[in-house]
């Protein structure tokens, strides 16, 4: 089970945090590249979802189940795009909150917890929470380009500023929409 304590360092307030799932996928990538689409859907369920049980159990309970079904018959295209991505998060990150922790007048609340991960094609990012942190959740299966990646970082933030100074949670998806 995810928690705090999982973070490299404790950091200050006014630092981003994250979660970094990308090396469980890469290693799934790997493993099921040379198997059919039928294969790698099994072997997403076994290698990278059950790695990282509570970052999808958030992400159904905001995005819905994921099925990796489109993405095992991409997953070549899949795999470069979060190779190019997964480098240039940290500094995007590091670059954008500062500048929207400032705009919004919120140096004393605590930075989202950043997840990079794969997600099923359901969405680029979403804000949630990941036990009881706030949290970004960046699907890098999105990925197109780093100016791209700027914009869709600062706009996400924001949105995780914004709920943690209304002292409000993000909607969870109700399952029978």
């Amino acid at each position: 089970m995810w928690n705090s304590d999982s973070l490299t360092s404790q950091p200050s307030p006014a630092s981003p945090r994250l979660l970094d799932t990308i090396p469980s996928f890469l290693a799934y990538a790997k493993s099921a590249a040379p198997e059919a689409p039928w294969l790698r859907e099994d072997l997403w369920e076994k290698q990278y979802h059950s790695a990282h049980p509570e970052v999808f159990k958030a992400y159904a309970a905001h995005q819905g189940e994921p099925a990796p079904g489109h993405l095992s018959h991409r997953l070549y295209t899949v795999r470069q795009r979060v190779e190019r991505a997964a480098p240039l998060w940290p500094s995007i990150l590091d670059e954008a909150e500062p500048r929207v922790r400032a705009m919004l007048r919120a140096e004393d609340v605590l930075s989202p917890l950043h997840v990079l991960m794969v997600g099923t094609f359901t969405t680029n990012a979403f804000v949630g929470r990941l036990g009881s942190e706030p949290a970004v959740f960046w699907c890098l299966e999105w990925f197109s380009n780093p100016e791209a990646a700027r914009v869709l970082v600062a706009h996400e933030t924001t949105h995780a500023f914004h709920q943690e100074l209304l002292g409000a949670a993000p909607p969870v998806r109700r399952h029978d929409d």
